[in-house]
């Protein structure tokens, strides 16, 4: 077994990941294969990256750019009966600028990262209340260490952060416990497998924290950013990397997120949100003996 933790079944299925059911409504759009597809063209039609919805598929964010290059901002949308709509305006955004919105596996909490009082980013959480979601506050100094600029959170079932730390001369993933009375621990940088590059980023991590996805351009088969795979072994480090050949291309692959059924895998190429069948990522989770 070489060390490697078992077999992510475990808790995924627990959960309904990789289970293929009555299929979700994703904006009405046709149901993608094992082939990558842009997402919802026709609604995403400018400038957009990564992407998450809540654990009902009622909603929808990502990020936004009207035009390449420009101020990012983030963007919603909610069913309506059978019909999706625009959010004409996020009540929880706090800051000028926003990006990079991520809703937690149990739908509590949402976060993102957006320019701070002293125009530096700083990572955000807004939580679920009957009324909707609060207005955004900043995490807490863990997260928001003033050598670092956190980008991209990610969450796991029991609400330990996974994040891009981000400075002049390097990207690195780490991870943020959160601890029996609320509060997070000190940031822990991933190991050399993951960081090795020093251009590791937007970690998406598998709500049991079996397995991580995340973007870089490591490796002699990278032409650029591509995204890559690695699961936790059993002592707590992680394998080396593979390559996501099924959705790289000579462009640029970024962002890799999981929907919440763990049906389909979202990412953006080349500035634009594609999506493909979750299946594309079952050879690289199967033990082998």
């Amino acid at each position: 077994m070489g060390g490697r933790a078992p077999v992510v079944i475990i808790l995924f299925m627990l959960v309904g990941l990789f289970c293929h059911g009555e299929a979700p409504t994703y904006f009405g759009e046709p149901l993608p294969g094992l082939v990558p597809e842009p997402f919802a063209p026709d609604r995403l039609t400018c400038y957009s990256l990564g992407g998450t919805f809540d654990p009902e598929l009622s909603q929808f964010y990502c990020t936004w750019q009207d035009e390449l290059g420009t101020a990012s901002r983030v963007v919603g949308y909610r069913t309506d009966g059978d019909a999706w709509i625009g959010i004409n305006r996020l009540a929880f955004v706090a800051t000028a600028h926003a990006i990079e919105p991520h809703i937690s596996p149990d739908g509590t909490a949402l976060y993102y990262t957006g320019l701070g009082p002293r125009g530096q980013w700083i990572a955000y959480i807004s939580n679920l209340t009957e009324s909707g979601w609060s207005r955004a506050r900043p995490l807490p100094a863990q997260i928001n260490a003033s050598e670092w600029t956190p980008m991209h959170l990610t969450s796991t079932l029991d609400g330990t952060l996974y994040f891009t730390q981000v400075s002049l001369s390097q990207d690195r993933i780490v991870r943020c416990r959160r601890l029996e009375d609320g509060a997070y621990a000190e940031a822990e940088p991933l190991g050399d497998a993951i960081n090795g590059s020093g251009r590791a980023a937007h970690p998406f991590i598998s709500p049991d924290e079996s397995f991580l996805l995340f973007d870089s351009p490591m490796g002699p088969q990278s032409t650029g950013y591509d995204i890559y795979i690695s699961r936790r072994m059993e002592d707590g480090s992680w394998s080396e990397p593979e390559n996501l050949v099924e959705v790289n291309t000579t462009g640029q692959e970024i962002c890799p997120v999981l929907t919440p059924d763990g049906a389909y895998l979202l990412f953006t190429r080349n500035a634009r949100i594609h999506w493909v069948d979750a299946r594309v990522l079952d050879s690289y989770l199967i033990e082998v003996e």
